[in-house]
């Protein structure tokens, strides 16, 4: 028994025969092509997921800015058509109409003056109730000659002797009071007379009115709306979200992993409050966040790698009686070559609040700020694996022995443009600066105080 197990050793000591195809040689391209595919297709996932997440944000901004725009342009239509007066030039005025009868017969105007006892005479362009005005005409004007052309037109241009202090109104104007203009009691010698004296008031009246009028400020403020909308606020609201870059900020320090872990395109996204304590100086507050990402992509070459292979072909016996040859299947453990490949997305997330101070700007309808200050993690997240000097390890969650990022203080710079759109809402450009002055690295003689630079767009929100 003994010297049949020990033939059997022998044999396996030997020369184990291993069937091509599960040769380590045939075997390592297809898994390590394996696990690459997995890698990629885990980070195709994250990258469409961001993607989709900017491409939202991006139409979202596009469908608020069309419906703002829309509302503001309402609004201003409307304004304009609520505090522009009618100018009586431009519309059928009845004295004008009748002013053509003029050149009809004197016996017809003497028919149709003798229907009407007083004239009265209605603009649409405010409620200007003008003083009793006597006209005394000379006697050539109370007589002129209606045959001849010449003695009409002069007597259409001979001006009446009317005051600006008889014209002026004895309560401010306001663009409500739009209606109910009437002139009294003007009385002229005769029907023709009377006529071209209603004409001679109408022009002068009207450049009277040109020169001393004076609507109220408030009466333009849908206009003045969009110059003056970031003058004198108490709040202001900013909405805002876009793409950032980072950088690990390692310093004079030279950890292991410095040249394999490389940052990525990254994701941040705030709310900021603004309160005026001057028209031009503001405090600041809000929340931040933050999604920072990177990628670790290392390989190292290993000499003799352990491999276990289970249920191969580890010999043959052949049966003396028979002469049938049988395979041997058994677990064996061979030593190679390989090169380990390490590829995995990482991720910060973090979410910060802000407090600074700032001021602004204007530039014509453009809004010009500047802010800056000191924000806290009020909350920290790390995932992914890292490279030590013997191994490589997975960490996850708020606390672990590699990063600590909550509670870590950090300070920031923030500049942006903002164009108003109406009197509440507005749009916002923005590049931010930001960098940490805790550590967030636990490891020991390792510094870690990243850097973060943003590009953002966004709404703004202001409340008086």
């Amino acid at each position: 028994m003994d010297s049949n197990h020990k033939n059997l050793q022998d044999k396996l000591n030997r020369s184990p025969q291993i069937p091509d195809e599960l040769q380590w040689e045939h075997m390592e391209d297809g898994i390590y092509s394996k696990m690459d595919e997995i890698n990629h297709q885990d980070a195709d996932r994250k990258n469409r997921r961001i993607l989709f997440l900017l491409f939202l944000s991006f139409a979202a901004l596009l469908l608020a800015f069309a419906f703002l725009y829309q509302e503001s342009s309402t609004e201003n239509n409307a304004t304009s058509l609520a505090i522009t007066p009618s100018d009586p030039l431009s519309q059928p005025d009845e004295q004008l109409l009748k002013s053509n009868e003029l050149n009809t017969p004197e016996s017809d105007l003497d028919i149709k003056r003798k229907k009407e006892s007083e004239n009265t005479f209605t603009p649409s362009f405010g409620a200007l109730q003008s003083k009793e005005i006597n006209l005394d005409k000379t006697p050539e004007n109370s007589q002129a000659n209606h045959s001849s052309p010449y003695s009409t037109a002069q007597a259409r241009h001979k001006a009446p002797d009317i005051h600006s202090s008889q014209l002026l109104p004895e309560e401010p104007f306001t663009p409500r009071r739009t209606e109910g203009m009437t002139r009294e009691n003007i009385n002229t010698e005769n029907t023709i007379s009377r006529r071209i004296a209603d004409l001679d008031f109408i022009n002068h009246s009207l450049l009277l009115l040109n020169i001393e009028r004076r609507l109220p400020e408030d009466a333009f403020s849908g206009i003045t709306n969009k110059v003056q909308a970031s003058k004198g606020l108490d709040y202001l609201i900013r909405f805002s979200s876009g793409i950032s870059t980072w950088d690990f900020g390692y310093g004079s320090t030279d950890p292991i992993r410095k040249e394999y872990e490389k940052s990525r395109l990254s994701f941040t996204a705030q709310v900021n409050y603004q309160h005026f304590i001057h028209k031009r100086y503001f405090l600041i507050t809000g929340l931040v966040y933050q999604q920072l990402e990177s990628r670790l992509d290392w390989s190292d070459n290993i000499d003799d790698y352990r491999v276990a292979l289970e249920g191969v072909v580890i010999g043959t016996k052949t049966n003396a009686l028979t002469g049938e040859t049988e395979e041997v299947r058994g677990d064996v453990e061979v030593g190679v070559e390989a090169e380990r490949i390490v590829r995995h997305h990482n991720r910060h997330t973090l979410i910060q609040l802000p407090l600074g101070v700032g001021m602004q700007h204007q530039f014509g309808a453009l809004n010009w700020y500047i802010q800056a200050g000191t924000s806290v993690n009020i909350w920290g997240h790390s995932t992914g694996r890292i490279l030590q000097p013997d191994n490589v390890y997975d960490y996850n969650g708020a606390s672990n022995e590699f990063y600590q990022s909550s509670w870590a203080i950090n300070g920031f710079v923030e500049t942006g443009l903002g164009l108003p759109l109406n009197h509440a809402w507005g749009l916002n450009a923005a590049i931010g600066y930001q960098k940490a002055w805790s550590n967030w690295s636990l490891e020991d003689g390792v510094q870690m105080r990243p850097q973060i630079f943003s590009l953002q767009l966004g709404l703004t929100h202001q409340i008086r």
